[in-house]
């Protein structure tokens, strides 16, 4: 449920650290109740996984990551164009008539046949 507001969670000695995305998601993690719930959550891990390092975790610290930035618009554009073909293919089409409109299809690509 937590897992939107976290930006990174790592083990240093006996210390687990989360780092929360921004001040909301530290607030809301660092609650009372979540804590436990977090707590409780490791400690039966931990049993069920002796040979991880979370059985050695005995303090939780919850901060907020001040280098996270959320992701910009721009990062996401797409490109709008299409790389062009150069009509370069293998046809191995046993009908006749795909075979033929695939080599129309090609000679149109080539610039030798107008449509």
């Amino acid at each position: 449920m937590h897992q939107n507001l976290i930006s990174k969670i790592f083990i240093k000695k006996q210390l687990l650290i989360i780092l929360t995305k921004s001040n909301v998601g530290y607030q809301e993690l660092n609650h009372d109740n979540t804590k436990k719930s977090i707590k409780k959550l490791i400690k039966i891990y931990a049993n069920t996984n002796s040979l991880s390092d979370f059985d050695q975790i005995n303090e939780l610290k919850i901060l907020t990551d001040r280098n996270f930035k959320l992701p910009t618009k721009s990062a996401k554009k797409k490109k709008f164009f299409l790389e062009l073909s150069k009509g370069e293919f293998k046809n191995t089409c046993k009908n006749e008539l795909l075979y033929q409109g695939f080599e129309d299809l090609r000679a149109v690509i080539k610039g030798t046949k107008v449509c």
